[in-house]
């Protein structure tokens, strides 16, 4: 089963960013797993980027309704933070994440030309994502045009789903709600008390966000 994020698609979007906090949030999604899923079996959670970050915390606070926690391209929340508080260098090189505080804004340049944000991440996914076996489009016949016409499909998608300032709301308030005005640095404390769940990172060779030895540092957090 895969959940839209509360403030994603078609779920949920309440304005005021205290709706988004990590205590808030994981309380939810504990509450959704205790009504679908029987209490004497555990779950399998698989985690990416934000869902990744939300994934490590309910990890962290209920170790014991989880067997095993896939983490894809998400390091854990503290070493990211600290990642992107090291240095006055990264704050500037991560400064949208700052702009978010502010409010409206944010959600007015998402939206700004069209939506421009998504051709700037398509046409850097045109490089390097060969897209064969997502799908079979006999009509195309020229492999690099199917594969251009597959972006070019999946590039709308997200256009559509993002296409107006509410869209955006729920997603920006995650970020508002980050802990930035602090360096994070990670201590002994932090790791004094792992995680007691078999932990799986994956993380890919050409991720222009995360490197795996950023990623490879969170093994410090879990037993396994």
């Amino acid at each position: 089963m895969a959940l839209d994020l509360k403030g994603f698609g078609d779920s949920e979007k309440p304005y005021l960013s205290r709706n988004y906090s990590d205590d808030v949030i994981i309380e939810e999604i504990k509450k959704f797993v205790d009504i679908i899923h029987e209490r004497k079996k555990k779950i399998v959670i698989l985690g990416h980027g934000l869902g990744g970050q939300i994934g490590w915390k309910l990890v962290e606070k209920y170790p014991e309704m989880v067997s095993k926690f896939v983490s894809i391209s998400t390091p854990h929340p503290k070493i990211w933070l600290s990642h992107l508080t090291r240095s006055w260098t990264s704050m500037i090189q991560n400064r949208w994440l700052y702009e978010c505080r502010l409010p409206f804004l944010p959600e007015l340049q998402m939206v700004d030309n069209d939506l421009e944000v998504f051709d700037k991440r398509f046409k850097k996914w045109n490089s390097t994502v060969d897209l064969a076996n997502y799908s079979n489009f006999d009509k195309v016949p020229n492999k690099k045009c199917r594969n251009v016409f597959k972006l070019k499909i999946f590039q709308e998608a997200y256009k559509y789903t993002f296409s107006r300032t509410l869209d955006w709301q729920g997603c920006i308030n995650y970020f508002r709600n980050l802990p930035l005005s602090r360096h994070a640095n990670v201590s002994e404390k932090d790791t004094a008390k792992t995680i007691p769940v078999e932990t799986l990172f994956l993380v890919g060779n050409m991720d222009p966000e995360l490197s795996l030895e950023l990623v490879s540092q969170s093994a410090k957090f879990v037993e396994r």
